[in-house]
């Protein structure tokens, strides 16, 4: 059966709200969508690694109490939130598909979890990752074609959230592992300006690339979680957190968007391409000037400059996750090929290197600052193409890997058909630009999808 984006079965939990505020429907009864559709589809798509419905039904009668009173904690109180394996939790094993953490109980939340209880959302269980998030895949399966990867790291979040199974999750993005899942897996993806969101509690990758984002139903949904993470547990030490209000933004028409194909746009094949250019011809027919290499200077300019930016961030990441890694197998841990690939490739990279290549990051970030009074967005594919078939290779990480390294906020909207199969248009944004990215967001889905 081909995608159609315009038919999504995603389930909303912001669609749902007005309905929990008129009294006839409630965060319960929402759950218990929720739980029909796990019942449903869980044992084929491998998302989870543990829930407790049954606790998730306390919490969700607790919120649906707190409606009746008149004293809910917030818009995403009852909002139910898978949460991506790596992240810690009190009252859930955190054991980040490695041998190493199998039955590993943290005493604590991490900081996001902790902030989304206070907020009142429901956290039902943790969701498949690959390897530390960097690693070996787990069992997680494409919602829309078993034969296919959802995407890592973030693959059991994308596929439940995919699948109709969770209106959002917790992801986190060190390369590629929000937004790609999310296009593969037909979900909104939204990785935030990097540092905005806390990542205390969240097992470490790379300082410089690690990001906390959400996988999640609408663009809508995406912005409430992750702005009441940072309402409720703030960003990085001694870094601005989310900012914004805390419904969704307006939908907010650009003015001028710019079209970044990158070196990543050798991969694509032409139905994809073909999908991406009928998005640039609807956009440009709805009054929005689109600008591209071929026609900018600036953008040349700047597509020149980060030409090299997905090899760069491979080895700030193998710098930076020497340890804990190196220090695991001295303690006679076992990592998977690909980590230990990683830790072997940081031996050759010497201080001098990290900092050479720091240097060149920082050139990138601020050619990316030289487009800000050119263009309010940009835009590229969120995904080389459509899911690649096979399990074992979660798919190219070239069109998304400069954002990560320059630590834009981006989005990838689930627009687009390719192959049959989901495509996200991502859209990136300007560090700290996320409210207006996000409004942007919204009236380019209204738009496209109308």
């Amino acid at each position: 059966m081909t995608y159609d984006p315009a038919a999504s079965t995603l389930r909303s939990f912001h669609a749902a709200l007005p309905d929990f505020e008129k009294g006839t429907s409630t965060p319960r009864d929402f759950l218990e969508g929720c739980i029909e559709e796990v019942k449903s589809r869980e044992d084929s798509l491998k998302a989870f690694v543990v829930a407790d419905w049954e606790k998730a039904r306390q919490a969700a009668d607790a919120a649906s109490k707190r409606y009746r009173d008149g004293s809910v904690l917030s818009a995403i109180d009852g909002f139910p939130v898978g949460v991506k394996d790596i992240i810690e939790t009190r009252d859930f094993p955190t054991q980040m598909n490695s041998p190493i953490y199998t039955g590993w109980q943290s005493l604590r939340d991490a900081a996001c979890v902790r902030g989304l209880r206070l907020a009142g959302a429901v956290l039902p269980g943790k969701t498949v990752t690959t390897e530390f998030a960097c690693g070996e895949s787990g069992p997680t399966l494409n919602p829309h074609d078993p034969d296919r990867t959802p995407g890592g790291s973030s693959s059991g979040t994308a596929a439940s959230v995919g699948g109709g199974l969770m209106p959002a999750g917790l992801a986190t993005q060190t390369r590629a592992s929000t937004i790609r899942p999310a296009s593969y897996c037909g979900a909104y993806g939204f990785k935030p300006t990097h540092g905005s969101l806390t990542l205390a509690g969240v097992h470490p990758v790379s300082a410089s690339l690690d990001h906390l984002g959400v996988i999640a139903a609408s663009v809508e949904d995406g912005w409430l979680i992750a702005r009441h993470i940072a309402e409720f547990a703030g960003g990085e030490a001694g870094r601005p957190p989310l900012d914004g209000p805390l419904a969704p933004p307006e939908a907010i028409q650009p003015a001028r968007i710019g079209v970044i194909y990158s070196s990543g746009w050798s991969e694509v094949d032409d139905e994809s391409a073909n999908a991406f250019m009928q998005v640039e011809e609807r956009l440009a027919d709805a009054s929005v000037t689109v600008v591209s290499v071929n026609a900018d200077g600036h953008i040349a300019r700047f597509e020149e400059a980060i030409r090299e930016a997905d090899p760069l961030s491979v080895d700030l990441m193998a710098i930076e996750l020497e340890w804990p890694m190196a220090a695991y197998q001295e303690a006679g841990g076992k990592l998977g090929p690909t980590i230990s690939k990683y830790v072997e490739n940081a031996k050759a990279i010497t201080n001098q290197g990290y900092r050479d290549r720091l240097e060149r990051r920082d050139v990138m970030v601020a050619e990316m600052e030289r487009l800000r009074p050119e263009v309010d967005v940009l835009i590229s594919l969120s995904a080389s193409g459509p899911a690649p078939k096979g399990l074992g290779y979660t798919g190219s990480r070239s069109m998304i890997a400069p954002w990560t390294l320059l630590g834009t906020p981006a989005w990838s909207l689930p627009v687009m058909v390719s192959d049959g199969m989901p495509l996200g248009l991502q859209v990136i944004g300007f560090r700290g630009d996320d409210a207006r990215l996000t409004g942007i967001c919204r009236w380019i889905t209204q738009k496209l999808l109308s």
